[in-house]
């Protein structure tokens, strides 16, 4: 009997120890709100000890208010409060102000219920740590973060406006430029005009990619990804980077290994975009007879790395972190050579925004690879035929039973038209017509009358929502049910193109079966 007391007491004066040591604060009551336990940290925290109160005056004794620091927290609603009716609290923030804290604290409590056994409840208990440190620190991040997103707002929306700005007295000063070069003109003059069209158009591509640049940080460019044949890619870019290459006296090649079959997800635009500009600059920081390089090498994780090879001078390696900052040439600007500063900064937001990397791999006397990663596609000819063929195989009586159906496709992109017509070789009732202008789309609805429209949005004339508007606008063709199909998936946008009249909306990459079902269920309804 002696030695369980003494054992009894040994684990009292330890849990005691225990408590007392603890930098958190722990509070137990009972059921009726009396303190039981209150140690040392607890007293510091809160700035009194245990007091012979009611739960009630708790918000006054130990000074608690909500977040705004005046009004008093609601006995009722304090955590501890909460425990001794059974809750679980974890986590709650509380405000306290004290004459050991003037300028207040705050807490972080967690209550539970002290339950006996057949889960009594005979009180409560709370730990209480000071987190005023950590919430100062919150505050702090927030309001740098919110300036900084205010800074960046007020930046982006400052080059967008005077990008625009720039462009009307720009679009004078190359007009007249080009009348004067049409006349005839001293040699002198001639040479003179020459450097005002060649001062002009460099500062009109810098305002583009200022742009742009401000677009991307505004959250207002459109990425449309769609799978595009690298090759292709490279034939493209090459063919525009031609007369630079010839000029500087630089061979630029394909390497064999290119897979003609290879397909990455990208932008078509933009990924043109970063390849004239990764082909620009190691043609004019090449060397003279030097060589350009293109590659594709599929990697291990589902990705596929464009690289573009110069033998130039290369970078050193102390330099490499600053080559994507805008405006930062490296000292390029000493050399004659004509730049920015900006394609690379612009060219690394462009392939990040559809989702890819870039990077470089160079140092001094060895030349430059710049590589592009991106994701890799599916072939789209060879995915839709053989979803179309599928569809075909489970319902080879669809496309037999059905009306002759004419359909338009509004959509400028030769690729996804020729996908289209893949899709509805199974539908042989089906006549498909195409368009490559909104204007003429809605020149050919008035003509033809179809059944349904196809509409993409980014057309180079109208947008799609305008094509959608003089759709419903005209007597003509209001009645002709259109289906939207564009790369841009958000929300609000596919809420805005139904309010407007749209049937319906389909997103890039298009769900085959999905859309021949809508097919089939219109022309049965067109048949009745």
């Amino acid at each position: 009997m002696v030695n369980t007391e003494l054992a009894d007491h040994k684990q009292a004066r330890l849990l005691q120890c225990i408590l007392d040591s603890m930098g958190d604060g722990v509070v137990v009551a009972d059921q009726t709100g009396k303190f039981v336990l209150f140690n040392p940290s607890a007293e510091k925290i809160l700035g009194v000890g245990a007091v012979d109160t009611t739960p009630e005056q708790w918000s006054t004794e130990y000074g608690c208010f909500l977040p705004d620091g005046i009004t008093p927290h609601p006995p009722s609603e304090l955590p501890l409060a909460r425990a001794i009716r059974g809750e679980t609290v974890a986590g709650a923030r509380l405000f306290v102000r004290h004459a050991g804290k003037p300028e207040g604290a705050w807490l972080n409590i967690t209550a539970r219920p002290l339950q006996e056994e057949h889960d009594t409840v005979r009180g409560g208990v709370a730990v209480i740590r000071d987190i005023t440190d950590i919430k100062r620190a919150e505050d702090a991040l927030q309001v740098a973060r919110r300036d900084a997103e205010s800074a960046n707002y007020a930046k982006s929306e400052f080059l967008s406006r005077m990008s625009h700005e720039l462009r009307t007295p720009l679009n004078a000063i190359l007009g007249f430029a080009q009348l004067l070069e049409i006349d005839d003109l001293q040699t002198r003059q001639r040479e003179s005009v020459e450097q005002i069209l060649k001062g002009g158009r460099h500062l009109l591509t810098l305002i583009n990619e200022v742009l742009d640049i401000a677009r991307i940080e505004a959250g207002k460019l459109t990425i449309s990804p769609e799978p595009i044949l690298v090759e292709e890619a490279f034939d493209s870019a090459i063919a525009l980077i031609e007369p630079l290459a010839v000029e500087c006296e630089i061979t630029v090649r394909v390497e064999p290994s290119v897979d003609a079959n290879t397909y990455v997800l990208a932008d078509r635009q933009r990924l043109q975009q970063v390849l004239l500009n990764l082909l620009s600059n190691a043609i004019k920081y090449n060397r003279k007879g030097g060589r350009v390089t293109v590659a594709c090498v599929p990697t291990d994780t589902e990705l596929c790395r464009l690289t573009v090879t110069d033998t130039g001078i290369g970078i050193a390696q102390e330099k490499l972190s600053l080559l994507f900052s805008p405006f930062e040439r490296l000292g390029a600007e000493q050399s004659g050579i004509e730049g920015s500063g900006i394609g690379l900064a612009l060219s690394k937001r462009l392939v990040e925004a559809m989702g890819g990397t870039i990077g470089v791999d160079s140092g001094t006397g060895r030349g430059s690879t710049f590589w592009v990663e991106l994701p890799l596609g599916e072939n789209p000819v060879e995915t839709y035929s053989r979803a179309s063929r599928k569809e075909r195989a489970e319902s080879p009586a669809a496309s037999a039973a059905s009306p002759a159906m004419t359909v338009l496709y509004i959509e400028d992109n030769p690729p996804n038209s020729l996908l289209m017509e893949r899709i509805l070789e199974n539908r042989p009732a089906i006549q498909l017509i195409s368009a490559m202008q909104g204007r003429l789309g809605l020149e050919l609805a008035r003509q033809h009358r179809p059944d349904l429209i196809l509409l993409d949005l980014h057309l180079p004339d109208l947008h799609g929502k305008d094509v959608l508007q003089h759709l419903r606008a005209s007597p003509e063709t209001a009645h002709i049910p259109v289906a939207i199909i564009s790369a841009d998936a958000t929300p609000g946008q596919v809420e805005r193109l139904l309010a407007a009249g749209a049937e319906t909306y389909f997103t890039k990459p298009l769900d085959v079966k999905v859309f021949l079902d809508f097919l089939d269920n219109l022309q049965s309804v067109e048949a009745r």
